[in-house]
């Protein structure tokens, strides 16, 4: 028995062609991903907890004080971090940093 191996690289061609009509279409997807989670580390975050300490007396019933630092971080996952604060709950400060 004789193996076509014409027609398996005709299939492996076609997968080549369609992958390189793609290309851009990749490099943007890959771009646009990269300006979503790197964007927010350009802009100032300091202006923005009055707003997050005001959903979080709403709806969570705490706080957030002596404010020293913060961060945005984009990997493992893109997240904010506050270093050096207390948090108030209710009328008390708990031993929580």
């Amino acid at each position: 028995m004789i193996i076509n191996t014409f027609v398996k690289k005709k299939k492996i061609k076609r997968i080549f062609k369609f992958i390189y009509y793609l290309r851009y279409l990749i490099l943007i997807f890959i771009f646009s991903a990269f300006l979503l989670y790197s964007i927010p580390k350009v802009f100032e975050n300091v202006n923005k907890i009055n707003k997050l300490n005001y959903d979080f007396k709403n709806q969570h019933g705490f706080k957030i004080e002596n404010i020293d630092k913060i961060k945005y971080k984009i990997f493992p996952q893109p997240h904010f971090e506050i270093r050096n604060s207390q948090i108030l709950i209710g009328n008390k400060f708990p031993n929580i940093e």
